[in-house]
C-alpha cells in the first residue's frame, strides 16, 4: 500500500483499505478501495504507480451492498444504487478479506440510520 494521495473530508476516519482491486474492467493499473466511516474511495493510480485519481461512492447513497462470484471464481462486490450498479473485483480472492470488506461497508451504512425505537 501507498502513501495516501488526498485529504479526508472533516470527520472523516479510514476503518479498512484494501489493494488489489479492479472496478468493472481488467486494466493494466492498479486500484485501492479505502472504506471510511462517510464513504468508499477508490484510489486510481497509473503507470509507475504514480496517483492519478479517486472516486467517492457515500453511504448515504447505497442501497445494498453484496458479494457474488464471476464465472471464474473471482469475488465481487457490487454497489446497488438507484440507477446503477458499481462493481469491483477483489484479485487476491481471500475469502476473510472480503468478509472484513462487507462487514465495515454493512457497518458504516447502518450507522447512518437512527435505530427502528428511535422513529417516530
Amino acid at each position: 500500500m501507498t502513501k495516501q494521495n488526498y485529504s479526508l473530508n472533516y470527520g472523516e476516519k479510514i476503518v479498512f483499505k484494501t489493494s488489489c482491486v479492479k472496478r468493472k474492467s481488467f486494466s493494466a493499473y492498479r486500484q485501492e478501495l479505502t472504506l471510511t466511516n462517510k464513504s468508499i474511495i477508490l484510489e486510481k493510480y497509473g503507470v509507475f504507480n504514480g496517483f492519478v485519481d479517486l472516486e467517492r461512492y457515500y453511504y448515504k447513497d447505497i442501497i445494498q451492498a453484496i458479494q457474488v462470484e464471476t464465472s471464474n471464481g473471482l469475488k465481487q462486490l457490487e454497489l446497488y444504487y438507484d440507477d446503477k450498479i458499481e462493481t469491483f473485483i477483489l484479485l487476491n480472492n481471500e475469502e476473510c478479506e472480503f468478509k472484513v470488506l462487507l462487514k465495515v461497508i454493512n457497518d458504516q451504512m447502518n450507522d447512518m440510520y437512527p435505530p427502528y425505537w428511535f422513529v417516530q
